[in-house]
């Protein structure tokens, strides 16, 4: 990702057959120059490869699945709409139950829409793969 924002940008002709995205939470806020940078790349097939989850708000998610999928979840404005709104407003101690239905709703069409394409490994699902942890200690 740095070098999405140090490196010279790739001319537009400049066609990839892949545009992987390591530690691609960092595209996250759709405003980011990163972000920016990320989503002029040419690319047959994107991928997103991210440890960390998201937790602050759906349009985090939209910004992920513009870079994956432009125009999948719609436009910014229209998720906003759609998806972000309700369920912001259903969250909270002074939502009423038509919001909470309503953030509900909004949520299950979400995640139907993105779960299918989502790869989930925790790491308890791993843990067999990984080698053991080797910790090494300098007392100078």
């Amino acid at each position: 990702m740095h070098l999405l924002t140090t490196a010279p940008c790739p001319s537009p002709q400049v066609r990839w057959e892949y545009a992987v995205l390591d530690e691609g939470h960092i595209i996250r806020n759709p405003k980011a120059q990163v972000a920016r940078a990320a989503k002029r790349l040419r690319a047959a097939r994107r991928l997103i490869l991210t440890g960390t989850p998201l937790q602050n708000h759906a349009l985090e998610l939209w910004s992920l699945f513009d870079f994956l999928m432009p125009g999948y979840l719609g436009t910014q404005l229209a998720f906003q709409r759609e998806y972000a709104q309700p369920i912001h407003a259903s969250q909270g101690a002074r939502a009423g139950e038509a919001a909470q239905l309503m953030g509900e709703e909004a949520l299950a069409r979400l995640h139907r829409q993105v779960l299918p394409l989502c790869l989930r490994r925790t790491k308890e699902s791993v843990l067999t793969e990984l080698p053991p942890k080797v910790m090494t200690l300098d007392d100078t």
